[in-house]
């Protein structure tokens, strides 16, 4: 079956996907909005006896900036996110960023960011992953930095059950050690390299130890380390 795509009046994706009678099917179509504000969003797939059903409508409301929450227990554990994320601003990319300490996390200060980054958080209470939790159903995405102040059972038993399937295994390399690891690319685009060299990517930065995790529930790494 024929799948389009259109953004306001604009046609702005085209598949096909194989949806045999009777059964359920799913893609994936990236798109990067031109403007901020309200626009109308409709998918169409190929007709068929039931055209009522055939097209899909709502509304999208694009955002002025991606409004970023960097959730962290000492300053330094944001620092070079935070420089980051500045630097992506500078170079024309629209990102609020704001920080906070695990204890503004909130419903109602969660509802204000399209990002959620918990970097070195230890562990958070069984509010605030609910918190957490029902941002991320609503759209928002979570990043989670695992550093050295992170209670690795509070994340296996609480943390992770309620927010990502995946499971912290062990401990690789050591800090300060001769050896280190570096980044390898896994198959497939994903758009958190866009725009990026890969030789940047796989070349630097180097670690010195990282946490092993073992995914689950679909989930599928974008980067390995070597």
């Amino acid at each position: 079956e024929p799948v389009q795509v259109y953004l306001g009046q604009r046609r702005i994706a085209q598949q096909m996907v194989d949806l045999p009678a009777g059964k359920e099917a799913s893609t994936y179509i990236r798109f990067t909005p031109e403007a901020s504000g309200t626009v109308s969003l409709r998918v169409e797939i190929g007709e068929d006896d039931l055209s009522e059903d055939s097209v899909f409508e709502t509304i999208l409301n694009i955002p002025d900036a991606l409004r970023v929450l960097l959730v962290r227990e000492r300053p330094e554990d944001a620092y070079y996110l935070a420089r980051g994320l500045a630097a992506s601003a500078a170079e024309g990319w629209r990102v609020a960023v704001n920080e906070s300490s695990p204890d503004a996390v909130t419903p109602q200060a969660l509802s204000e960011y399209d990002l959620v980054v918990l970097t070195n958080v230890s562990r958070l209470t069984a509010g605030q992953i609910d918190a957490v939790r029902r941002r991320t159903e609503q759209g928002a995405g979570l990043l989670l930095c695992l550093g050295d102040q992170v209670d690795v059972r509070h994340y296996n038993d609480r943390l992770l059950p309620a927010l990502f399937p995946a499971t912290v295994a062990s401990l690789g390399g050591a800090p300060g050690a001769s050896s280190v690891f570096q980044a390898t690319a896994s198959p497939g685009d994903h758009p958190l390299f866009t725009g990026l060299r890969w030789e940047d990517v796989t070349a630097t930065p180097a670690f010195y130890a990282y946490y092993r995790v073992v995914l689950g529930g679909g989930a599928h790494p974008v980067l390995n380390l070597r």
